[in-house]
């Protein structure tokens, strides 16, 4: 095989290799996003369900409940 060949085949292969460790690094993104955001989202939903445990029977407990039942259907 003539070098030029070699070297464009080479060429391709390292966009190749480039594009899919680039691919690799925006799902580690994309992942690590999705954790930062469900880490304060389960702080509030504990918080709702201990609220939802410990408030008395008024208009405060059915807007609690609504919210934590809407936060268990995610």
């Amino acid at each position: 095989m003539p070098y030029y060949q070699r070297y464009f085949k080479k060429k391709k292969r390292d966009r190749e290799l480039l594009h899919s460790e680039e691919a690799g690094d925006d799902g580690q993104i994309a992942r690590g996003v999705a954790h930062e955001v469900r880490n304060p989202l389960t702080n509030i939903q504990l918080s709702l369900h201990q609220l939802n445990n410990e408030i008395g029977t008024n208009d405060d407990e059915k807007m609690y409940t609504e919210i934590f039942s809407e936060t268990q259907t995610g």
